[in-house]
């Protein structure tokens, strides 16, 4: 149930985004969805949904401030100074903070 969830959250993200970064013709903004859809899912391939306390440290609190504090602004100004192809670790990162974001909005939430 929540693999379809989080598969759904990520192409409504991913549609929106890519509206909107084509409509500004920031990039060619329709191959970077593959990292997110990707990274979307690597929490569980990480930490299997085995038991409903399957969520340890890929699912937590910490990851999502770090990818959220350092790696996605980063990435985002990597890719806007130095090199195009750093958005895809920008993508990616926001693939898996949107996975961190819909188990954050259960009732069990992150550890």
């Amino acid at each position: 149930m929540f693999k379809k969830g989080h598969f759904a959250v990520s192409v409504i993200f991913s549609i929106g985004l890519y509206l909107i970064l084509d409509k500004y013709h920031f990039l060619p903004s329709f191959i970077y969805v593959i990292p997110l859809f990707v990274c979307a899912t690597l929490p569980d391939i990480f930490e299997p949904a085995t038991s409903p306390d399957h969520r340890k440290f890929y699912h937590s609190k910490k990851v999502l401030k770090f990818l959220f504090s350092y790696i996605i602004p980063y990435s985002l100004v990597a890719g806007a100074f130095i090199d195009v192809r750093y958005y895809w670790i920008f993508f990616g990162a926001v693939g898996y903070e949107l996975h961190l974001l819909a188990d954050f909005a259960t009732p069990k939430g992150l550890p």
